[in-house]
């Protein structure tokens, strides 16, 4: 499952996991192409990635 950057239609990937000050846990996405970065909440992003391979996975089942 791969993501595209929203400026230059890139492919993104897992950077880099850290905590903020406020001790919030956030994940850093890059784009291969640009030098574009997101920063996400990390259990926001594995909660979207969840639901993503969900709903890969129900396509998936229907086209069998």
């Amino acid at each position: 499952m791969m993501l595209r950057c929203k400026r230059c239609s890139g492919f993104m990937y897992e950077e880099e996991v850290f905590y903020e000050a406020d001790s919030i846990k956030k994940i850093q996405l890059g784009c291969y192409s640009c030098p574009h970065k997101v920063y996400v909440e990390y259990s926001k992003w594995i909660k979207f990635k969840k639901q993503l391979g969900d709903a890969l996975a129900k396509s998936d089942s229907k086209d069998k």
